[in-house]
């Protein structure tokens, strides 16, 4: 079997071709104003520093303005939260995005629960997520996790029919594992999700047509613990001894069994970008820029 290897670059290029058509259209009207994203941070994780200027480009390339806010260890939950309540009421911000993780003294829940829910751009508000858990999903009208809405992109580009079809998620987190889980149970799928207190975690794998790991942990998913056919969706992020980007698949183990595999780098993080832009596309239209 020769295995598919995904373009999350080329498929996010594609992705950005229509979402700077829709800019065009909202930014033209009289009156219009100019779309801009808030990014909010805190600490130095080197993550975060690489998602973050990934993010600027994108704004950049697609002609969206973006103002970052970044603060240090010696900063308290009051100061984000300042600064976020002061976004929210700006006329000039369409989007607000704190990049997670947050340093652990921080209170994460009171930071993202001050999130204007119409600017919420990463679904990030416990209310945001509510909405998601409880109410039909629209991409056309609802926000949902980047993370999360770039998997089921991918999967949608690969023309895969998710009803009925076992997902294993390698992830629990607020941010991945169960924003995606959601998303997948109203498209039909049977979901199981895995994490590091898990057992049989391999028996599992092996029975599933689509395995989604963000564990982070490196060489995680090999060949021998997956299905003859599957679909391999890699969300992790590590850095082996030479500071290479890595993620949790062993993709030389995988080559041949796998149909499909979304890869790290230049896999699911490309087209999470491009989700992005489309919430803050869509935190406009939410707030009346143009006709909308």
């Amino acid at each position: 079997m020769i295995t598919k290897v995904i373009d999350g670059k080329k498929m996010a290029r594609n992705i950005y071709s229509e979402l700077k058509k829709e800019i065009l259209s909202l930014e033209t009207e009289e009156g219009a104003k100019k779309i801009k994203l808030a990014i909010v941070s805190a600490g130095d994780s080197d993550a975060g520093k690489v998602y973050i200027n990934c993010k600027k480009r994108a704004c950049f390339d697609l002609g969206i303005d973006v103002e970052e806010y970044s603060f240090g260890y010696e900063d308290t939950s009051r100061n984000l939260i300042n600064c976020i309540k002061s976004l929210n009421i700006r006329d000039d911000v369409t989007g607000i995005f704190v990049q997670l993780p947050l340093p652990s003294m921080l209170d994460s829940l009171e930071i993202l629960s001050s999130i204007n829910v119409l600017k919420d751009v990463d679904c990030l508000n416990p209310l945001s997520f509510g909405k998601l858990v409880f109410s039909s999903f629209d991409k056309d009208h609802d926000f949902a996790p980047c993370t999360a809405l770039a998997v089921l992109e991918i999967l949608k580009n690969l023309n895969v029919d998710l009803c009925g079809k076992h997902v294993v998620l390698l992830n629990r987190s607020n941010v991945v594992g169960k924003p995606l889980a959601m998303l997948l149970l109203k498209f039909n799928a049977t979901v199981t999700i895995c994490h590091s207190k898990a057992l049989k975690v391999a028996k599992f794998c092996k029975a599933a047509d689509v395995v989604v790991s963000a564990a982070g942990v490196k060489k995680i998913v090999t060949g021998d613990i997956i299905k003859n056919g599957s679909i391999l969706v890699d969300v992790g992020y590590t850095r082996d001894y030479s500071g290479k980007i890595c993620g949790d698949i062993d993709v030389d183990s995988v080559y041949g069994i796998a149909s499909c595999l979304v890869p790290v780098p230049g896999g699911v993080g490309p087209v999470t970008v491009a989700m992005l832009l489309r919430n803050v596309i869509l935190a406009a239209k939410k707030l009346n820029y143009g006709r909308h």
